[in-house]
């Protein structure tokens, strides 16, 4: 069995861990009224990566988009990264405890690394036509699962004109509305991604849990006994906060000052 992997995927922009991930907590409405793409190009949820996939990957799939056998075992790292689930079956490797994607030097490591661009938004590749008739967008987005809080943060900040219904006086009421957008409209909502009090501005800390999540999810698809898991999963806990250099103390404090401060928020 395999589990997500701390990077949720938006294949193509419109399907994927990442969208589903999105639809789980109540935006799927919000989706079919503002795709993905379109909040991507606004920067209200912003790509970790975007890896565009080569022509010959897909025309070495003859089933793309079904699941079937491919005929070159040659893109084992784009594989990885098209849907990016993985499992953990014990505790061999100096890194076992993180998903390959995060391994220094690891071929899938790499092909993501390679792909780093400093435009916002990241170019969209152009459709490509396979032999099999199948038309296909080839790239992906990689998102952590703290943005699609964060993203519930822009949302809500944006949040600030009423809807108009169709009243006697709705008119007036959309003038108003006018009125409203043009003192508003030099302020963006996306500066609440940087607000130290919101998702976005503990986005360190909330990778970190990411990778955690991302750990516990592993270790419970391995074909073993609850024992046997829990042990592993704790190995892994441990080596994961010494990997990223969390002590007890930084721990207890992240805890106290932002996770249970951000908690209250979203509750009241």
């Amino acid at each position: 069995m395999f589990a997500r992997g701390p990077l949720l995927t938006a294949q193509e922009g419109a399907s994927g861990t990442f969208v589903h991930r999105l639809r789980e907590i109540g935006l799927e409405n919000f989706l079919k009224a503002y795709p993905l793409t379109q909040l991507v190009n606004w920067g209200w949820v912003i790509p970790f990566r975007r890896l565009v996939f080569p022509l010959e990957y897909f025309e070495s799939w003859p089933t793309f988009p079904s699941f079937g056998k491919r005929t070159t075992a040659e893109f084992g790292e784009y594989d990885l990264l098209w849907d990016s689930t993985w499992s953990i079956e014990d505790d061999s490797g100096d890194l076992w405890f993180l998903h390959p994607a995060f391994h220094p030097g690891d071929a899938t490591e790499q092909l993501l690394e390679s792909n780093v661009t400093v435009m916002s938004p990241p170019p969209v590749p152009d459709e490509i036509h396979l032999s099999n008739g199948s038309v296909v967008k080839p790239y992906v987005d990689f998102f952590f699962n703290w943005q699609a809080y964060a993203l519930i943060d822009v949302i809500q900040a944006a949040d600030c004109i009423a809807p108009a219904l169709n009243t006697p006086d709705v008119e007036s009421r959309a003038q108003g509305i006018v009125s409203i957008a043009n003192r508003v409209k030099d302020w963006k909502p996306t500066d609440v991604l940087h607000n130290d009090r919101q998702w976005g501005g503990l986005a360190s800390l909330m990778t970190r849990l990411s990778h955690y999540g991302a750990l516990r999810e592993a270790v419970t698809t391995i074909g073993t006994d609850h024992d046997g898991r829990e042990a592993l999963r704790r190995k892994g806990a441990r080596l994961l906060a010494k990997h990223f250099g969390i002590t007890a103390e930084s721990l207890g404090s992240a805890i106290k000052e932002d996770l249970l401060r951000l908690a209250q928020d979203w509750r009241s």
